[in-house]
């Protein structure tokens, strides 16, 4: 999702889990809930204090729709959500997608990965050469919908004029190097261009998941 919101732009990715479409039906509600309380809170709140009390509200309505829909009662989603304003950028995230900012020859993750993996690799017990080859790879250990222990990351980030922001599924991430990423970013200096042509890679790549990327590029 790519909206103006609150005299800002708004960038949020939900890549949702859970049998008998309940995947497809918690990355919307999670955006939409998301969205709908983003836009009220705003007003009255801070952007930080917005940002999370609208990640909040998004975890509860799939906790109460899987709650009151038992073949629901498993679904979960991730969700990173990106605020841009005034060259600030106010960042919440949850699960697995991730949030990239390329800027010149670097490129910056954002977020960290809500997996078992991950955890695994900060923790000491695996190597990131192990990480490749590790067969649960795909595991969440956070995200919306989960019934304990949810919690979020919260930050803010100065972005500057040419900055690349992206956020994207691990469906895209897992065909896609960084390093793909951020050659293409000094090759192709418009933006569109750009975009279109990290889509069309991956579709050739054959991902074995579903996979969504938005996009800006900060003028």
């Amino acid at each position: 999702m790519s909206a103006s919101c609150g005299a800002g732009l708004l960038l949020a990715v939900a890549d949702g889990v859970g049998g008998n479409n309940g995947g497809e039906i918690a990355s919307k509600l999670a955006i939409s809930t998301f969205y709908k309380s983003f836009s009220n809170s705003v007003e009255k709140n801070s952007i930080k204090e917005s940002l999370e009390i609208s990640m909040k509200s998004a975890h509860e309505a799939l906790i109460t729709q899987g709650s009151s829909v038992p073949e629901l009662k498993n679904m979960a989603t991730t969700l990173t959500v990106a605020f841009i304003k005034n060259k600030q950028m106010h960042v919440v995230h949850a699960g697995d997608s991730r949030l990239y900012v390329i800027r010149g020859m670097g490129l910056k993750q954002l977020t960290i990965d809500d997996t078992e993996v991950n955890k695994l690799v900060s923790e000491g017990v695996l190597s990131k050469e192990e990480a490749l080859v590790y067969p649960r790879k795909n595991i969440l250990t956070n995200a919306l919908g989960i019934k304990d222990g949810f919690t979020y990351q919260s930050k803010i980030f100065t972005v500057k004029p040419d900055d690349r922001v992206l956020i994207l599924s691990d469906g895209f991430y897992q065909v896609i190097t960084k390093k793909f990423f951020r050659d293409l970013a000094l090759q192709e200096k418009e933006f569109s261009n750009y975009f279109f042509q990290l889509v069309s890679k991956c579709k050739e790549n054959e991902p074995k998941d579903n996979f969504t990327l938005v996009g800006v590029q900060i003028s």
